[in-house]
């Protein structure tokens, strides 16, 4: 969502000022960010499911484990980002 949003003010700038180096620049910007933000995004693997709802998952880049509970069905072996699971919090607080 961000990135149209750049995209957006660069727009509205280029017709400000009309120099298309700036908005070149800007462009690259909003692109590096882009790119930088997929590639940051950390992929856990599910490599068993302990119980139902209940799995492990590790990162093999910065080797973390996460023991989660989901009401999805994970399949075992595939990678998922973690933000996209929808985890089911236990805490009574």
């Amino acid at each position: 969502m961000w990135f149209f949003y750049v995209v957006l003010c660069a727009l509205n700038l280029y017709m400000m000022i009309k120099n298309k180096k700036i908005v070149s620049f800007i462009y690259g910007i909003a692109l590096g960010l882009l790119i930088l933000s997929i590639i940051k995004c950390s992929k856990y693997q599910v490599v068993s499911e302990l119980d139902v709802h209940l799995y492990h998952l590790h990162n093999p880049k910065n080797k973390k484990v996460e023991i989660i509970i989901t009401e999805q069905k994970l399949e075992v072996g595939k990678f998922y980002r973690l933000k996209s699971i929808k985890t089911i919090n236990l805490d009574n607080k």
